[in-house]
């Protein structure tokens, strides 16, 4: 029979003719049918383009990063810009401890060797050495390494005490002027006082096993720079002509206009 658009089109049989003509509306089941065929098709064709995205993106670290950043959403690579940023804080944390405790192992041994010594004067004004003497301690043992806390709970305890009743107990009298270039003008100059040099040896001893547990996590290049900065730092201070750190055997005349006769450790 002639088509619409003036062709021939011959059907032997009725069965013979479109489903669109023959059935112009289909049936639920068929619409459920072909429907399910048809994402079949996409779903197929769905995994053959992710399949061809992901060969393509195989060996592009940048890319895979950026997906999996954009997976994970902005909180995530906050996250880790901070996890980064943290890590580069406790890195340069750690370097400073190790100076600061190094400059204290100088300094302690400066004064138990008798290197260098202030007049008594000078020395009852830097009480506040005691602070950071005890505040480096106490970062390293319970902020950083988390060692030893009890060995630096008795050596904070300790500066503190110190800071608290400098010029105001005997023992602190004692500590201060054993630690002057005073004692050495004094009818103790020349003794020996225990109690003195086992506080101090016990300060050092504290500070070096510090260094000894910040040591692992610096390298054996940060640790020779932060030590050379340390001894200059120390050198810079200590021998620095403007201040009144000096040696017993070498006074300068006004150094010496400096020292005075030692107070009494039992008075007021």
């Amino acid at each position: 029979m002639p088509g619409s658009n003036g062709h021939l089109r011959i059907f032997t049989s009725p069965a013979d003719e479109p489903a669109e003509r023959s059935n112009p509306k289909r049936t639920e089941t068929e619409n459920s049918f072909y429907g399910s065929s048809s994402s079949g098709s996409c779903d197929v064709s769905n995994a053959r383009l992710r399949r061809s995205r992901q060969s393509t993106n195989r060996g592009t670290p940048e890319r895979e990063a950026g997906e999996t950043c954009q997976l994970r959403g902005f909180g995530s690579c906050l996250l880790q810009l901070t996890d980064r940023k943290m890590e580069l804080f406790w890195s340069v944390f750690g370097m400073f401890l190790f100076l600061v405790e190094a400059y204290h192992v100088l300094a302690h041994m400066a004064v138990l060797f008798r290197f260098r010594l202030l007049p008594r004067k000078d020395l009852v004004r830097v009480r506040y050495y005691f602070l950071v003497d005890g505040l480096t301690s106490f970062l390293t043992a319970f902020f950083y390494t988390g060692h030893l806390r009890w060995l630096v709970s008795i050596h904070v305890v300790q500066h503190l005490y110190y800071y608290f009743a400098w010029e105001r107990t005997r023992l602190a009298k004692r500590i201060v002027n054993w630690s002057s270039l005073d004692w050495f003008q004094s009818p103790k100059a020349g003794g020996v006082e225990m109690d003195n040099i086992l506080g101090t040896l016990f300060d050092i001893v504290v500070h070096v096993c510090n260094l000894c547990l910040l040591a692992p996590a610096l390298s054996a290049l940060q640790m020779v720079l932060l030590l050379s900065v340390a001894i200059t730092t120390m050198l810079s201070v200590f021998y620095n002509p403007r201040l009144a750190w000096s040696s017993p055997s070498t006074l300068p005349a006004w150094v010496q206009r400096r020292i005075k006769p030692l107070p009494d450790e039992n008075g007021e």
